[in-house]
């Protein structure tokens, strides 16, 4: 496993890692932010030595393996760094931004909550997600977004990649959109069978979509087995993946500077809490004539009990009165 050094919320990571020297406060205060995040990572030529800069933000459904695919691009193969949950429910709460310097790579990668999270309100997941305004890789650019995804593509996945352009306020954000097709055991290291999971997106309606806004060359396959699993070659193929990641990564030299801001944020999340409350009211509405006619239904079942006990108590009281007249006949 390769050692890890942590300082500022920045990690060097590798085989032969330096400690990092923190420079003085009154250092600090007085550098510009380029000198500072120098500084920040060493005095030695080590942690100075990186040839490509690349941020990575990660985006989709909740549970579709986004903390993994952190975890593999930070060579945290055994995901000690980004938590993460082996079921189907999200295991990240808030957005994770943190800083690498790994190999000859200096890597930002910014691990966003879930969407179409049950446990959170869309207001609350939107007011989560202005945080990433806030972080480095937003001034400076993203270089590519990985919407992460795996199995059927469904009208969820769908929704939560259209609401890209929604959230960052422009269409151009699919020019920087690299769909990640996670679990992909059976097409992983495979070209034809991956061409062929693409082909299969295409015949989807959903997945149509994907492919349409961001192209085949952007629908990358990997797997990430569990650490420790069934598979007894589960680190070998998560370098794999690994090394599929970054030799994509070094292609995608353009960055995305999102004209959004807080101010654009803060008007999504009003627009989604009234939705939510909008939502909410029409869920009670829903409720209170479910339950109207429910009472109707019980009301109209008691009416035809009763209409059926007259009609039989009217049947036996005619019977009673044709038992009288034979009677009467007989003693006659």
């Amino acid at each position: 496993m390769a050692h890890q050094m942590h300082v500022r919320g920045k990690y060097l990571v590798g085989e032969n890692a330096n400690v990092l020297q923190n420079a003085d406060d009154h250092m600090s205060s007085s550098m510009s932010e380029p000198e500072l995040e120098r500084s920040s990572h060493a005095s030695s030529s080590d942690s100075e030595c990186f040839e490509i800069e690349r941020s990575v933000l990660l985006f989709g459904l909740t549970g579709k393996g986004k903390s993994t695919v952190a975890n593999v691009l930070a060579k945290m193969f055994d995901d000690s760094m980004f938590p993460v949950s082996y079921e189907s429910s999200s295991h990240t709460f808030d957005i994770d931004s943190r800083e690498f310097i790994i190999d000859r790579y200096k890597l930002e990668i910014i691990d966003t909550i879930g969407l179409k999270d049950t446990r959170f309100g869309t207001d609350v997941v939107l007011k989560k997600l202005e945080k990433v305004t806030t972080f480095r890789a937003f001034r400076r650019g993203i270089n590519q977004i990985f919407f992460v995804t795996n199995g059927r593509i469904t009208k969820d996945d769908e929704e939560v990649f259209r609401s890209l352009e929604e959230i960052f306020g422009e269409k151009s954000v699919y020019d920087y959109v690299t769909v990640l097709r996670t679990g992909a055991d059976r097409q992983f290291g495979r070209p034809e069978r991956e061409q062929s999971d693409i082909d299969s997106l295409l015949r989807n309606q959903h997945g149509r979509v994907l492919v349409e806004k961001v192209g085949r060359e952007r629908i990358v396959h990997i797997s990430n087995p569990q650490p420790e699993g069934s598979n007894p070659t589960w680190l070998e193929t998560r370098q794999k993946s690994r090394k599929v990641l970054m030799d994509h990564l070094e292609k995608c030299n353009s960055l995305f500077l999102p004209e959004a801001s807080k101010k654009h944020f803060q008007l999504l999340v009003d627009h989604a809490k009234g939705s939510d409350e909008e939502n909410k009211l029409r869920r009670d509405l829903h409720e209170t004539r479910r339950e109207r006619d429910q009472a109707l239904e019980d009301i109209q079942r008691k009416n035809r009990a009763l209409e059926e006990a007259s009609r039989r108590n009217l049947e036996l009281r005619q019977e009673i009165e044709q038992l009288k007249k034979d009677s009467t006949c007989v003693i006659l």
